[in-house]
């Protein structure tokens, strides 16, 4: 039975309870906006709580293809903001009176398995560094690790605590006086100029002046999910004490196909990911994950040494969201009160983040050179 229509209205509501949509509720509430935040699960089954963590520049996205569309100030001004969601992550993350989760500073690899990657990498620094980034080239990355051809290395990468971070923003939002509400999918979006209606599956209605969509696949928007790839990862976990220093890096990952990335946490347990494929294909397919699995381990034992001290701890996959643009989308829909926040990527924690704050900052006219990078249409 249908149930009646709540009637408060919010000024904003947000779809979607990962980083980017618990950022964009708690930055609103602190500018004293009313927030209600719906997402369609518990809050456990998202890219969001699934990440590696990895505090990263570089958001999968094409440098080249930013370099001709945007120009070298436009790709300069996209490194910058990651440098500067760094500093507001980490400012989060260390909040007077708040409980503090891990940020870390630490370089990220990208290297070449095979000699001929060498000459791919070394166009790749020469591009990096033209968009201004802290980087260096080494041509034997043996020492890093003896099946490692060479390497380019983002000084200034780092780690945090994904789950931390969605904790800490929900106490926030709560602490604000927002709300969040789990296990309510949203059925559809209808709108007017002014006003919009946010339907659950449930039969409420939650009347609202603006909605922000931040949700991985953009489903409730057709005209834009389009745009948005569905990728599904594969990643399995080992564990060993003092594992060696080329696993205490950011993450590193390699130019090889398929694609892979190691992540370590703590020192004493490793991620090793990739074999990515398109979701359609993997459905169509009817693959299992034991398929990538088994080739994940093929590549840990052949190139990274992992032997029987190493112990399995089990494997899984998830799903990313880029975007055929590279960059993700952030701002409003021409014509509607609703707003995008997605398109993250495999590597979008910190734009994730810094997607909430600007779009509280353009509320409120300041950091507006940016909207152009981002912008839907």
């Amino acid at each position: 039975m249908k149930m009646d229509q709540d009637t408060k209205i919010y000024d904003m509501v947000v779809i979607g309870a990962g980083i980017a949509g618990l950022s964009a509720a708690y930055h609103l509430l602190l500018d004293g906006y009313s927030v209600a935040v719906f997402e369609k699960g518990a809050g456990t089954e998202s890219a969001s709580f699934a990440s590696t963590a990895e505090m990263n520049h570089d958001a999968d996205i094409d440098w080249e293809y930013v370099l001709k569309k945007f120009g070298l100030a436009g790709a300069r001004d996209i490194w910058n903001l990651s440098e500067e969601g760094f500093k507001h992550l980490e400012a989060f993350a260390h909040r007077k009176g708040e409980v503090h989760f891990e940020t870390r500073r630490l370089p990220g690899h990208i290297v070449s398995t095979h000699e001929r990657g060498r000459e791919i990498l070394r166009k790749k620094y020469e591009l990096y560094k033209k968009i201004g980034a802290n980087v260096t080239f080494t041509e034997d990355a043996r020492a890093l690790h003896p099946n490692f051809y060479s390497a380019l290395t983002i000084v200034d990468e780092g780690q945090s605590n994904n789950q931390a971070l969605l904790k800490a923003l929900k106490r926030g939002i709560q602490k604000h006086g927002g709300s969040i509400t789990y296990n309510a999918p949203v059925s559809k979006i209808a709108t007017q100029k002014t006003v919009a209606q946010v339907h659950l599956e449930n039969g409420n209605v939650i009347s609202c002046k603006e909605v922000i969509v931040a949700t991985g696949g953009l489903d409730l928007l057709p005209q834009y999910a389009k745009h948005v790839g569905r990728i599904r990862t594969f990643v399995l976990s080992y564990k060993k004490n003092n594992m060696k220093k080329l696993f205490r890096s950011s993450v590193s990952s390699d130019i090889e196909r398929p694609y892979h990335y190691i992540r370590s946490f703590g020192g004493n347990r490793l991620w090793v990911g990739g074999e990515d494929i398109q979701e359609a294909q993997y459905q169509k397919n009817k693959n299992t994950e034991e398929k990538y699995h088994t080739s994940l381990h093929t590549f840990s034992r052949t190139v990274l040494g992992i032997d029987a001290s190493h112990k399995h701890e089990g494997g899984w996959s998830g799903i990313f969201f880029p975007t055929k643009r590279s960059v993700p989308y952030i701002g409003k829909v021409p014509g509607k009160p609703i707003f995008l926040s997605a398109g993250f990527g495999g590597a979008g924690f910190v734009m994730s983040f810094m997607s909430g704050y600007l779009l509280a900052a353009w509320r409120k006219g300041k950091d507006k050179k940016y909207q152009r990078l981002f912008k839907v249409d």
